[in-house]
């Protein structure tokens, strides 16, 4: 969560990869104590905490109705406390690869797709200047 303020000046949106850590962190001992305090799922908790980071978090699920729960998240909020207990979850590992460890034969398309894009932005005129 340490890049969070940087990439908001910035104007970068962060997205948490894998938001609900492939499920494992839905068994945690303290994302379960929290979630029933709220009357909420561990999902939605979880979820819900990413949101009040400002993290985008796109969970995926095959189920309908686990769908739907995923989106019930806006009438409950985390205190102050319930971020200060997850904090203390916070292991420093990741679930996958780190994003800077792909080769540059792997990272070569998504950099000549963003150097087109941002020769598009540049180019784009707004509605306002024509």
């Amino acid at each position: 969560m340490r890049n969070i303020a940087y990439d908001a000046k910035r104007r970068i949106v962060t997205e948490a990869w894998s938001p609900l850590g492939r499920g494992d962190t839905l068994r945690n001992e303290t994302v379960v104590a929290l979630a029933a305090k709220h009357g909420k799922t561990p999902a939605q908790f979880i979820l819900r905490w990413h949101l009040d980071l400002g993290v985008v978090a796109i969970p995926k699920s095959q189920d309908p109705a686990r769908i739907c729960d995923n989106l019930d998240l806006f009438d409950f909020a985390l205190d102050a406390g319930d971020h200060a207990q997850l904090a203390t979850l916070d292991r420093g590992h990741r679930l996958g690869e780190h994003p800077t460890h792909c080769t540059e034969e792997q990272s070569a398309p998504i950099q000549r797709r963003c150097v087109e894009f941002e020769s598009k932005a540049r180019s784009a005129t707004s509605p306002v200047e024509r």
